[in-house]
């Protein structure tokens, strides 16, 4: 199983490599300080699953998203300080496949990497049983627009179709650049596109059809939300 560690602290990824390298079934294929920034050794070196030391869990799970969408077939293991159900929900939510505590043992983090190497995904019991729940009773649907496009990708899409640029968009939604051109490409793939133009086509013909917001009714909103935050 060709593992990758990412993590911002040396010792940390050091730590595990030693740890893991005694394991025969691993094989550490790569250690790097930034996940986004390592997208061409992850392209080359081909891991199955990446385990990422949590250290900012906010913008962890925004860059777990990103990761989710620029490596689908690799799998995404996060190393957290301690036991959080809500920040495991989130997590998994934003593609990661398991969360393990840092104050676990081993052996746990061991049976994790093959868990989800099997393509299951690493949680607690009771966890497992509160999402099972929430999604029975609804609380987990996803209602996706025309074409499978969530509420975000057609906001940006809007915009897009409004003739704005990545950073006008990053700058009215309070996200990152690299954020939107994740969205994007999501969007380009979903739409089987490849252009700007084509994709705002696609927008202005779905919309008057499913009554979806205009992009100057999204300026506006994003117009009111900026003017909240700054009063």
């Amino acid at each position: 199983m060709d593992i990758a560690l990412v993590s911002p602290r040396r010792i940390i990824r050091k730590g595990l490599c030693t740890l893991l390298a005694q394991k025969d079934s691993i094989r550490i294929v790569a250690d790097v300080d930034n996940a986004l920034e390592s997208f061409d050794l992850f392209r080359k070196t081909k891991p199955e699953i990446l385990l990422i030391d949590c250290t900012h869990p906010a913008n962890d799970l925004e860059t777990l998203s990103q990761l989710r969408i620029l490596l689908p077939e690799t799998k995404l293991l996060l190393l957290i300080e301690t036991s959080n159900e809500d920040f495991e929900s989130h997590a998994i939510k934003a593609g990661a496949r398991g969360c393990v505590p840092k104050e676990a043992d081993p052996q746990a983090l061991e049976r994790a990497l093959q868990v989800v190497g099997k393509g299951e995904i690493w949680v607690s019991q009771h966890l497992a049983t509160r999402m099972i729940e929430r999604f029975m009773h609804g609380a987990e649907a996803d209602n996706p627009g025309p074409n499978g496009l969530t509420d975000r990708e057609w906001q940006i899409l809007a915009f897009v179709a409004h003739g704005q640029r990545n950073k006008e968009i990053a700058d009215h939604l309070c996200v990152s650049e690299n954020t939107v051109k994740t969205h994007l490409a999501a969007i380009y793939k979903k739409l089987r596109v490849t252009t700007r133009l084509e994709a705002a086509l696609h927008f202005y013909h779905d919309s008057k059809r499913d009554g979806h917001s205009s992009p100057k009714d999204m300026k506006q909103m994003s117009r009111s939300r900026l003017k909240t935050k700054s009063s």
